[in-house]
């Protein structure tokens, strides 16, 4: 069935959506179409070089527009001289280009994560491709209640996790925390940076890349509790050096870096948005990420609850990893699969 399957994907910076298909691959023998922008090729070319690291197949599609019908002819013919049955497409160009492809059709929407009315139009575009869709998987509960359609299906995003040894760690005086996530409007770190200038207590290190690259590295040359620590393609390797996670986005699907965090038994101060509010309980704090006030509570929540927080987020990462599991995944997807190509 695999062999008869292609992914569809644009890559974009790299992010949950890039790392989920790409570890995927380790153990998931489909077809990798990548969709190559023109006019931004850098993702698609880092995206490309992770997959030659990796020894992972793939086939690219260079595309020249954003409404782009000569791609869509290209694959019509890619599709029935290769035998394709099956097109699963990830994030919004693929879900569109796919959307009129002569094939039976998945598509995963990863989070509405729009900044700009530019984007929103995309956006709303994309909603109207993904009602042709044979299935649409939603990767939190809060987007699959919104959908609430008979072709919607829930399958949470997986993490392969080392599973490194744990210890319940005493409270310091300052406490570390550490973003990861691209540097983009809608992951809101400038607001969260600007809270942090009332906080002495609390340190915040900075991975990721971006358009708000600069700014950021300005703002934390300024601000002595702020560290600006450049782009790392592997945040699960770095986060235990780190006595929390924070994610102050506006919008959010099920993000990658708080599976990595649960998975790493580590405390979480996120907004509540998305899906975030299931994966983060007692192992963390909810804040309004729109209210410099809340972001700051939440600070001094965490810091008042240090002890309990840690234990419950060491107690959490047990009981996550079948939730997270790649083979829980896979099982998911592959049923999702068959349904749709035994559904003529």
């Amino acid at each position: 069935m695999l062999k008869e399957t292609a992914i569809l994907f644009a890559p974009g910076q790299f992010g949950g959506a890039e790392k989920l298909i790409l570890d995927s691959f380790l153990d998931f023998p489909a077809r990798l179409w990548l969709i190559r922008e023109q006019r931004n090729s850098k993702p698609c070319d880092y995206f490309i070089s992770r997959c030659r690291e990796k020894n992972i197949e793939f086939k690219v599609f260079e595309s020249t527009a954003r409404f782009d019908f000569n791609l869509v002819n290209i694959l019509k013919t890619k599709i029935e001289l290769g035998g394709v049955k099956l097109v699963h497409s990830h994030g919004l160009k693929a879900n569109f280009i796919s959307s009129f492809l002569p094939v039976k059709r998945v598509a995963t929407q990863h989070g509405r994560t729009s900044h700009s009315y530019k984007m929103k139009a995309m956006e709303f575009l994309e909603g109207l491709a993904l009602l042709r869709a044979h299935a649409l998987i939603c990767v939190s509960s809060e987007m699959y209640q919104k959908e609430n359609a008979s072709s919607s299906y829930l399958v949470e995003n997986f993490v392969t996790a080392p599973n490194r040894p744990t210890t319940l760690k005493n409270k310091p005086n300052v406490i570390s925390m550490a973003f990861f996530g691209r540097l983009s409007p809608e992951k809101n770190i400038l607001a969260l940076i600007e809270a942090l200038k009332e906080r002495n207590d609390f340190h915040l290190h900075i991975f990721g890349d971006g358009p708000l690259r600069q700014e950021v590295a300005t703002e934390s040359f300024k601000n002595k509790n702020v560290s600006y620590e450049g782009f790392i393609s592997n945040p699960i390797n770095e986060m235990q050096k780190y006595d929390c996670i924070v994610l102050p986005s506006l919008r959010e699907g099920n993000p990658i870096v708080i599976i990595e965090a649960i998975l790493s038994g580590l405390p979480v101060l996120a907004a509540n948005v998305g899906g975030i509010p299931q994966m983060v309980t007692n192992n963390g704090v909810l804040f309004n990420p729109l209210d410099k006030a809340d972001m700051i509570k939440a600070m001094e929540t965490f810091k008042h609850n240090y002890k309990n927080i840690i234990t419950a987020a060491l107690s959490k990462r047990h009981e996550a990893r079948e939730r997270y599991s790649f083979d829980r995944w896979k099982r998911q997807t592959l049923n999702i699969y068959k349904q749709v190509l035994q559904n003529s």
